[in-house]
């Protein structure tokens, strides 16, 4: 039998004002970087065969 899930915890003091502020101005990836994830996911895709 599984374990239960444990609440998450809250976010305070400094932690918080960090993710908000993180959350509000996400950074942009590069050109670069979406070329090597695009290249990363056609290689996964060329190798996995699903059966549905």
């Amino acid at each position: 039998m599984a374990r239960p899930i444990k609440d998450t915890p809250v976010v305070t003091g400094k932690d918080a004002e960090k993710f908000a502020e993180r959350l509000a101005n996400p950074t942009l990836e590069t050109k670069e970087e979406k070329a090597a994830a695009k290249k990363a996911f056609e290689a996964v895709k060329a190798i996995s065969t699903f059966m549905l």
